[in-house]
């Protein structure tokens, strides 16, 4: 480190062999420093004439590239080059943009720092192309004060080994993160649609969320293993959770932790795996514009919630959903079971929530602790297309009685179907929340003159 600036040599050279290969030679002989000549505005990387004295570094014995600061926006083409690059922005409401126009890997990092007020006056834009920051004490995204990633072409990724992002630094729409480790202390932000692909991250959510959160995580190597919380107790995702690779999954490093979702949630996994979060909560809120869908394909033992104090949640299942902890439903959120099973420990609708349950194949809870139900009770029994005489809601398999009715939905409450009318009915055949069929005299003769068979329905799902 010289003056407090990092040295990078890169040399760049391209064989093909069915294909183009980028190799790169390192170098640790700092040359002489190249500082930039070119002004502002549009501005080319590669011309030596922007540079003095006039050579583009990296291509003679120049190794340091200095960009000092500018007073007007300034955008440069083309990828940095040489050892060295220091970059530095002080006039407030002016920015610096870096367009790349190839992969670029300095191997020890940058020196970039914006005291812009409200940072972000130094910007780059992958353009569509790979930048990749190795794991040194230097060469840390965590290192660039004032950076904002941003991809306008939106097929680049950035690389590192340390994903975070320094309190005054950005990750702009759509920017993909892939990181090797992650072992990250943050307080960027992320914009919700920016995308983590890490395949072994361990990190405190919460120091990477900054005013924004997290973006979206995709897990998608086979086996991944990411821990979400080592020191703090609460995270937040702002975009969607996606795990795709096969037995990958999210791990608690401790009790008492809480992941906040904002978006969707799928895990296609079927295994049997946990979460490894007995004792913390997986949460659905953020006050979404539209319902969330949860997917999740294994049995969980953590606790979950719909809605956190102050924000509401809107979750619509996407396929049967067991956890052997509590399920709170708040107050303003809804959950849509839909034509699904929801199987839980203890469950409890506070007043203001929202159960939506439809009739089909399943359409049911299973509870398998203590029930509580304040709320409202919605019911779809539009494909209800045969009779049968009692169809059970929630299967109590607790020991206690329900305790409660809902707001909209007490005791003898009629719903109307395409075979008949249904009464509600609480602690039916011991502790079931129930719907029986209401005899109609048409009914009974139709019933008669079709050769219908009444049966009863009580489902249980392990």
């Amino acid at each position: 480190m010289v003056n407090g600036r990092i040295s990078v040599n890169s040399a760049f050279s391209v064989a093909s062999m069915g294909g183009l290969v980028l190799a790169f030679a390192v170098s640790t002989v700092a040359g002489a420093d190249v500082s930039w000549s070119g002004g502002d505005g549009a501005q080319n990387w590669h011309d030596a004439g922007n540079w003095n004295p006039a050579e583009v570094p990296g291509e003679g014995n120049n190794n340091t590239a200095i960009l000092g600061d500018a007073t007007s926006d300034r955008t440069i083409s083309g990828n940095p080059s040489g050892g060295k690059l220091d970059w530095d922005q002080t006039t407030s409401g002016v920015t610096q943009t870096i367009v790349m126009d190839r992969f670029w890997n300095p191997p020890w990092g940058l020196a970039a720092d914006s005291s812009v007020a409200g940072g972000s006056g130094l910007i780059i834009d992958l353009n569509g192309n790979r930048l990749k920051l190795n794991m040194t004490a230097v060469n840390t995204i965590n290192g660039m004060k004032g950076v904002r990633f941003v991809d306008t072409d939106g097929s680049g990724w950035l690389e590192s080994d340390n994903i975070g992002l320094n309190a005054a630094s950005s990750v702009g729409p759509g920017v993909e993160m892939r990181s090797g480790r992650g072992e990250s202390r943050s307080f960027g932000s992320w914009d919700p649609t920016a995308i983590l692909t890490g395949t072994q991250t361990r990190f405190d959510i919460n120091q990477i969320n900054g005013p924004t959160g997290l973006g979206h995580v995709i897990m998608g190597v086979d086996n991944q293993n990411n821990y979400l919380m080592e020191n703090d107790t609460e995270g937040r995702i702002q975009g969607d959770w996606s795990i795709t690779g096969q037995g990958a999954k999210i791990q608690f490093a401790g009790a008492g932790r809480k992941l906040i979702v904002n978006g969707n949630f799928t895990d296609v996994n079927n295994d049997g795996l946990d979460y490894s979060g007995a004792g913390s909560t997986l949460v659905f809120a953020g006050n979404p514009v539209s319902p969330r869908t949860v997917d999740i394909g294994r049995s969980l033992l953590l606790d979950m919630a719909v809605g956190l104090s102050g924000e509401s949640g809107d979750i619509v299942l996407g396929q049967s959903l067991t956890t052997s902890g509590t399920f709170d439903i708040l107050s303003g959120s809804k959950v849509n079971v839909g034509l699904n099973t929801l199987t839980t420990g203890d469950l409890n609708l506070l007043a203001g929530s929202e159960l939506e349950i439809g009739f089909g194949s399943a359409g049911q809870v299973v509870a398998n602790g203590a029930v509580a139900l304040d709320g409202n009770l919605t019911l779809d029994l539009s494909s209800l297309t045969a009779l049968v005489t009692e169809i059970t809601l929630i299967d109590n398999d607790g020991t206690d009685p329900l305790v409660g009715t809902f707001a909209n939905a007490p005791s003898g409450t009629t719903y109307n179907s395409p075979v008949g009318t249904y009464s509600l009915a609480y602690n039916f055949n011991g502790n079931d929340l129930a719907l029986t069929f209401v005899p109609e005299p048409a009914s009974v003769v139709l019933v008669s003159l079709g050769g219908l068979m009444l049966a009863r329905r009580r489902r249980h799902f392990d």
